[in-house]
């Protein structure tokens, strides 16, 4: 190397470190992260040599507990870009293997001073990156959109807290297969990941009650019932919500229509929802079928909208009561159907949609959403039925059978047999005491 080569590459070296440090002597990130991790190191080797001031003979218990400390006490964090930025590996000799019919997941926090507006997970399997899922805008454009090249999770979650991200091993086309790369990549924005691999799936970042086998069908003279949804989720259904929204379930303040539980949103303006999707506990809906839920609106807060949505592969399937605001699909169409006005508030209502007016006839469904515009609303049991419950068109019919007609009665008491009817079924009457003249 010539003397004029050697000047230019140390003038280079030297711009780069200057830019470096003028960079860090404004962010001080690197000094406070190795000032970090040096004391932890001191702390956590002193105690893990070092008993009452002594070294001690046997260092293997102390190097097995340092091993376990400093296993769980980093994460990894992204640079706070715009674009499109990643951070990934390949051709780990510890591989992953995939069963059928496991989760794949990694731990998220988003910067709530800088998020991104998509996330996106890749792996790589056998040599092939085509593996990826993505929450959020669909901005990076690997893969082909709808495929298990990338795949449409739902929408980014919230930031500023550890989120649990999960992708169905099947619908990145992963069941089966060997991993040796991941990548975390984000379109603008910070983001900090942490723990990632497979498992069952947890709900998504929180733990909602146990799922549950429904119960069984209930029979009503003609119409049954197919409970899908009470006191918990459908088996391997991985829950979301956005808008502020979330799963909250409860059991009093209103007190649930049936079971134990019952499910709330939060009380939010605008469009806020919560749902589930990848339910391996599915429901079938044959021609005819009516899909049905028991709503609450709460009278101090109603909404001025509530809507329904289904998901059987594409979500799709929306029916709406109240205002037109929630602007999903296309009003007038399978994807965002006009059922009425909203109920009444402070009582529970059962809310019913023929499946043909929302393309369901005849499809398996495993997902569900339940949305509102303003307001809170709590919901509860949910699936489908034979038909509709009947309206109460009429008021309830009582027919005394004893004593006899124009009988003569004497004495102090009286027994008095009657039948009550109504045409949506009678528990009980009631009728006061009364004097003769």
């Amino acid at each position: 190397m010539s003397p004029d080569a050697r000047q230019s590459f140390a003038a280079t070296v030297w711009l780069v470190t200057k830019k470096d440090l003028l960079i860090e002597f404004r962010s001080r990130e690197v000094v406070y992260t190795t000032l970090f991790f040096a004391v932890a190191c001191v702390l956590v080797f002193a105690f893990g040599f070092v008993h009452e001031g002594v070294a001690v003979d046997d260092a293997a218990a102390g190097i097995l507990w340092i091993a376990i400390a400093f296993s769980g006490t980093l994460a990894h964090q992204s640079a706070a870009a715009s674009g499109l930025h990643q951070h990934y590996f390949d051709l780990a000799s510890q591989t992953l293997s995939v069963g059928a019919g496991e989760v794949l997941y990694a731990y998220i926090y988003m910067d709530p001073a800088n998020p991104p507006v998509e996330l996106m997970l890749q792996w790589n399997a056998n040599g092939s990156w085509e593996h990826r899922a993505y929450w959020g805008a669909n901005n990076i454009a690997y893969g082909n959109n709808g495929t298990e090249s990338r795949r449409a999770i739902g929408n980014l979650p919230a930031a500023g807290q550890w989120v649990r991200l999960e992708v169905p091993a099947s619908q990145v086309g992963l069941e089966n297969t060997t991993l040796r790369g991941m990548a975390f990549s984000a379109y603008g924005g910070k983001v900090t990941w942490d723990a990632a691999g497979k498992g069952a799936s947890s709900g998504g970042g929180t733990t909602p009650p146990p799922t549950s086998n429904p119960p069984p069908s209930t029979n009503d003279g003609s119409l049954t019932s197919t409970v899908w949804i009470e006191d918990s989720l459908p088996r391997g259904a991985v829950q979301a919500a956005d808008g502020g929204d979330n799963w909250n379930w409860i059991n009093s303040n209103p007190a649930p229509f049936a079971g134990t539980l019952a499910h709330q949103s939060a009380a939010a303006q605008g469009v806020h929802q919560h749902y589930f999707d990848w339910a391996s506990q599915t429901m079938s809906v044959a021609p005819g079928e009516v899909l049905y839920a028991y709503a609450y609106l709460d009278p101090a807060n109603p909404p001025t909208e509530i809507m329904l949505q289904w998901n059987d592969g594409s979500w799709e399937h929306r029916a709406f009561w109240g205002d037109n605001r929630i602007l999903y699909g296309i009003t007038g169409e399978n994807s965002r159907r006009s059922m009425g006005a909203l109920p009444a508030a402070g009582r529970w209502v059962r809310l019913e949609v023929p499946a043909s007016q929302v393309g369901l006839a005849g499809s398996t469904v495993r997902g569900m959403s339940f949305g509102a515009f303003n307001g809170r609303v709590t919901w509860d049991t949910a699936g489908k039925s034979s038909g509709s419950a009947p309206a109460d068109s009429e008021g309830p019919g009582i027919t005394i059978s004893a004593p006899a007609n124009n009988a003569v009665l004497s004495g102090t008491s009286a027994i008095l047999s009657a039948n009550a009817s109504d045409n949506v079924g009678a528990i009980e009457y009631w009728m006061p005491r009364f004097r003769g003249a």
